[in-house]
């Protein structure tokens, strides 16, 4: 398959011209893929190049008829792609190993989005591709050039009005989650998938807060896998965010939180707008807790018990709710069952699967990106109200402390196997940190 992005050839704002390009192009899978889309974490890679023609046809397409449309489109294509396939590749533009011709019309009215998707269902299934653009709509085939023969391949088409926000539909602000930026401490099972899920939001700016590197026992969970063992774990998922944001301002951070590292903790939770803490034990907890309390930002917190039969979510919210230490003085067994050192559940009869793990996370980037979202004035559904405990117990598993609980589905109060129950906490008014003590 060829990928192509028409910004290769035009940016934004600024029309398509008529004539011949020559354009980088990423070969991948043994030649498999073609595409002009970079790699994440690579400034320049440059594996061999694409010869691409556009030409304006002069008939419009009668977009309200697809029959008709297809049919007209189909027709083109054979016939262009026939002159196409008799001359010779300019040796200007050598070496080319695809060629991709694009065919520009103009409309009497903007296509229908629902009659449009019909249209490209129908091309796609012929190896090419249609998409809107500012200048009309774009028609696209393509074909291998290499060795002295042609072989047509299929094309994927990216216009320049395509945006990675456009199936968010009005739920997140992205133009506006563009300037927030989140701090994750622990990039593990859980902080590295988070990060993800904010690139996909939207957020635009990351302080990633990791010293270990990547392990191979890592990948069941984690959100990167065997091809990037042996790598700090914040420039992993420095490269996970890119690769799903581009435009992402990502910075690293690869000192452990401790006394040590104090000042460049404060000064990152200082610049964040939500902090994420993922660590799993209770000093680097307990610290990031007097951070966001002394800056007044709200941090999340997650865990899960050993061999993952439940797990947790805590929010604070300065200075409305109780910090983590009010927590860990008021509930000490709860807070410790959550902060199990990882290496502890890593396998053998405390072992858990990613999909165990999965609900701490979901949840934990909801409440991240509700309260961005609070920050900017836009909460979709009143969910700042529905999110608004301190305290989430979330249960995989009837074991342990929740081995009497009864199964899924018994209509009774309290609480339930695999559903969120949030616990209502006022805040430890003698708390040394949140309290009336100063920082």
């Amino acid at each position: 398959m060829l990928i192509f992005q028409i910004e290769k050839i035009a940016t934004k704002g600024h029309p398509l011209l008529d004539g011949v390009y020559n354009v980088a192009l990423r070969v991948s899978d043994n030649g498999d893929c073609l595409t002009t889309i970079p790699r994440a974490g690579v400034v320049t890679l440059v594996d061999a190049h694409l010869l691409v023609k556009l030409l304006t046809m002069q008939d419009r397409l009668p977009l309200g008829e697809t029959g008709r449309t297809v049919a007209s489109i189909l027709a083109d294509v054979e016939r262009i792609g026939r002159d196409a396939s008799s001359a010779e590749l300019p040796s200007e533009h050598a070496p080319a190993i695809a060629g991709l011709t694009l065919l520009r019309y103009q409309t009497d009215e903007g296509p229908q989005r629902d009659k449009f998707w019909v249209m490209q269902r129908e091309l796609r299934s012929e190896g090419i591709d249609i998409c809107i653009d500012e200048s009309g709509v774009l028609v696209g085939f393509s074909e291998r050039t290499e060795e002295g023969h042609r072989e047509k391949i299929s094309t994927n088409l990216v216009s320049r009005l395509d945006m990675l926000s456009d199936r968010d539909g009005a739920l997140v602000d992205r133009g506006a989650l563009r300037g927030k930026s989140a701090l994750i401490i622990g990039l593990g099972s859980i902080g590295s998938v988070l990060a993800c899920d904010l690139a996909r939001c939207g957020v635009g700016r990351f302080a990633l807060a990791d010293s270990e590197r990547l392990e191979w026992g890592n990948v069941v969970r984690h959100a990167a896998g065997l091809s990037d063992v042996g790598r700090l774990k914040s420039k992993v998922v420095s490269d996970l965010i890119l690769d799903r944001n581009p435009n992402s301002q990502v910075s690293e951070i690869t000192l452990e939180l401790g006394a040590a590292s104090r000042d460049t903790y404060d000064q990152a939770v200082a610049l964040a707008d939500i902090v994420v803490c993922a660590t799993d034990n209770r000093l680097s907890r307990l610290m990031c807790n007097r951070l966001c309390v002394k800056h007044r930002k709200k941090v999340i917190f997650g865990g899960l018990t050993p061999g993952a039969f439940g797990g947790m979510v805590f929010q604070f919210r300065p200075p409305e709710t109780m910090c983590y230490h009010c927590f860990v003085s008021s509930f000490p067994e709860a807070a410790a069952d959550r902060e199990t050192e990882e290496s502890a559940y890593a396998g053998g009869p405390d072992g858990h699967l990613a999909l165990d793990i999965a609900p701490i996370t979901n949840l934990m980037s909801k409440l991240a990106i509700v309260e961005l979202q609070k920050q900017i004035g836009k909460v979709p559904g009143g969910l700042d109200a529905d999110l608004s405990a301190p305290w989430y117990i979330w249960i995989n598993r009837r074991e342990g402390e929740y081995a009497e609980l009864p199964p899924l589905g018994r209509g009774v109060a309290g609480l339930r196997v695999l559903q969120w129950n949030p616990v209502q906490m006022e805040k430890f008014e003698d708390c040394p940190h949140c309290g009336a003590a100063p920082f």
